[in-house]
């Protein structure tokens, strides 16, 4: 981690500085913004897949193999999706990763976890921004 005297270091003037600070805090503003209207939209494209035909077979699917053996292809397909990282192309890795997606979109929707788990998520984004803009 860089100290405040590496940061001082890298301007040759106390206004070099301020407009850097600026330009950073901005640009955090705008990505900010950008995460807020991304989630927005997405809470707008999830109303709409509510009664989709596809959220229906996720069910369908679960309901029929049953909450434990999802789980189980879950992980299976989670190994799946690590080897395709570590050793297959993007096809691959694309492909795993559908089927993780699946598996958890089934699975979240069977339990009813849905808002839970997208709030948990947005807060780990934002706590993670706010990381970022403590790097700088």
């Amino acid at each position: 981690m860089q100290t405040i005297e590496d940061v001082w270091n890298k301007f040759a003037t106390q206004e070099e500085l301020a407009e850097a600070y600026i330009e950073q805090k901005t640009m955090f503003e705008d990505m900010s913004a950008l995460i807020n209207e991304f989630f927005d939209e997405c809470d707008k494209f999830k109303e709409k897949l509510k009664d989709n035909e596809a959220n229906n077979m996720q069910q369908s699917i679960i309901e029929h193999y049953g909450y434990e053996k999802q789980i189980e292809k879950l992980i299976e397909e989670l190994q799946e999706l690590q080897h395709a990282i570590i050793y297959q192309g993007e096809e691959k890795v694309k492909e795993e990763m559908a089927d993780v997606l699946n598996l958890i979109e089934q699975i979240s929707h069977y339990k009813n976890w849905e808002a839970d788990i997208y709030k948990v998520k947005y807060f780990k984004i934002q706590r993670q921004f706010e990381r970022m803009k403590n790097e700088q």
